[in-house]
């Protein structure tokens, strides 16, 4: 659980000009801890960082501003990770603008698919085992979109629209690029 809410604290830092395209082998050592632009696909795209032995591969809503309490907030709402030197795969994570109530969970909602839970601490929310990612990532695979709802601490129910307009396509190129075992997603 730690690892996790640790990996999306550090996806979301990456700075925002670092999601630009970059050829891989412009990478300095100085530009080691940025990530590289895989593919954009519509609405989502698929990023990789740190070298071959220790790679992060993960797929991120594209960036778009939303308000938060009156300030904007550029980070991607959601993150399906492949960790393969961890040998964890489709890890999915959820970025609030608002934190949790404690105890709460989020619910995911779907066009074409069964709601699914997540688990949250502050202002993260994840599946709970690898068996809810992987129903998880099903399920935006075979969606058009996707509402997730969560009690904020102020007492309301909060609800953000998610768009999965060419999460399959991003998602099996950072798959490709982790070599995520198993047989591929199909939309």
């Amino acid at each position: 659980m730690i690892g996790k809410i640790a990996l999306g604290i550090i996806l979301l830092i990456a700075p925002a000009q670092a999601w630009g395209q970059r050829p891989a082998n412009a990478a300095t050592t100085t530009e080691i801890n940025e990530p590289t632009l895989l593919v954009s696909a519509e609405d989502w795209q698929a990023l990789a960082i740190g070298p071959e032995t220790n790679r992060v591969c993960y797929v991120a809503q594209a960036g778009r501003a939303r308000s938060a309490l009156g300030k904007q907030d550029m980070r991607p709402l959601l993150y399906v990770t492949h960790r393969p030197a961890r040998q964890a795969f489709d890890v999915v994570s959820f970025a609030a603008s608002y934190d949790f109530r404690r105890d709460s969970m989020a619910r995911l909602a779907f066009t074409n698919a069964p709601m699914q839970r997540l688990f949250t601490d502050g202002s993260f929310a994840w599946a709970g085992d690898e068996n809810n990612d992987r129903r998880i990532v099903r399920a935006m695979a075979e969606s058009n979109a996707m509402t997730v709802t969560g009690l904020g601490t102020d007492g309301h129910l909060h609800e953000d629209a998610v768009s999965l307009k060419g999460f399959a396509v991003a998602f099996q190129r950072a798959s490709t690029e982790c070599r995520r075992p198993g047989p591929p997603i199909k939309h």
